[in-house]
């Protein structure tokens, strides 16, 4: 578990049964995530037994993930989000999370959209020296960041690893992703003079008892992309957003090519 820079309390999941990919939450007293083991411990739940209840039921009463991590894509087994501080590169203010099954750190740009938490998500250290095992995260007093890593998983590493920001070298990358009425608005941390083959596809994941879920009506998306600055560029869809749906962006110009958001909520 981790607090953003608001002090909201984001919390991760792994895939398993009732949990189709990956996911994290923005916990909320009171709210109702999915799993209905829970259920009876919920203020004025009616005595029935949770594994009996209609799928269609549980949906009406769960909050969805803010951010899912596709399986297999993004994440695995996400562990511990942490806020980043001023002084370690330009991402001051948003969080990142470890990863234990591959040597992957994921940062994190989430927005509340009609009053639900939702967001992005792409590779922030992919490789490059870093153990597998990301298990846990603290920034240090001169704002580097110590990972701990363990090997007890089915792919861990051990040890712990130091990772300083020199400021030296220019970082090309989404800094955000924010979601529009009619599509998304990127923001490059430094200018970009040609985005080159953008691509954009979409799926979703089942909620059901099983374990895991596919990727579900996947399909590659249109868009028209306008240049609003030297840094920002708008992406306006050939289609109606899809709610609880993971929209996948590549971004061949960008450090980390990847970016995932997940639309939970539309902007009216």
């Amino acid at each position: 578990m981790g607090f953003d820079a608001k002090g909201n309390l984001f919390v991760s999941d792994n895939q398993g049964d009732w949990l189709g990919t990956s996911k994290l939450h923005h916990v909320v007293k009171g709210r109702f995530h999915g799993y209905p083991a829970s259920l009876p411990w919920h203020e004025n739940y009616d005595g029935r037994d949770p594994l009996e209840l209609p799928i269609k039921e549980l949906e009406e009463l769960r909050t969805s993930a803010a951010v899912w991590f596709t399986q297999g894509t993004m994440a695995n087994s996400p562990t511990q989000p942490i806020l980043i501080p001023e002084g370690f590169g330009p991402f001051t203010g948003q969080m990142l999370i470890g990863e234990m099954n591959r040597a992957r750190i994921i940062r994190l740009m989430t927005e509340k959209v009609n009053g639900l938490m939702q967001g992005a998500c792409t590779p922030f250290i992919d490789g490059g020296g870093l153990p597998p095992g990301v298990n846990r995260l603290a920034f240090g007093p001169d704002n580097s960041l110590w990972t701990g890593h363990t090997h007890l998983t089915w792919a861990g590493g051990q040890g712990m690893a130091n990772i300083k920001f020199s400021g030296n070298e220019k970082v090309q990358d989404v800094l955000t992703l924010k979601i529009t009425k009619d599509g998304f608005k990127a923001t490059f941390v430094e200018p970009v003079e040609d985005l080159g083959e953008v691509k954009l596809k979409r799926y979703t994941f089942a909620y059901h008892s099983k374990y895991g879920s596919p990727e579900l009506e996947k399909a590659d998306v249109k868009f028209e992309t306008e240049k609003i600055s030297d840094t920002e560029y708008q992406f306006k869809l050939s289609e109606p957003l899809k709610r609880d749906f993971c929209y996948q962006f590549e971004f061949p110009t960008a450090q980390n090519s990847m970016v995932c958001y997940t639309v939970r909520e539309v902007p009216e």
